[in-house]
């Protein structure tokens, strides 16, 4: 879609194309980072369990 007839579209007031390919361009935007957060959760929560299970009375292995 060319930028012409988007304008055009929302000069006569229908204004879903605009609205609909600005969520596009807002949900291109955060899935990176999002993704991004997951993993990090995951591999975050992942570590600190490996971390208390070498742990053995208080001491450090």
């Amino acid at each position: 879609m060319c930028r012409a007839t988007i304008e055009t579209n929302v000069s006569n007031g229908d204004t879903s194309i605009g609205a609909g390919l600005n969520l596009g361009i807002m949900y291109l935007l955060v899935m990176p980072y999002l993704i991004a957060a997951v993993i990090g959760f995951f591999w975050y929560r992942n570590s600190k369990k490996r971390k208390a299970k070498f742990t053995f009375q208080g001491e450090k292995f």
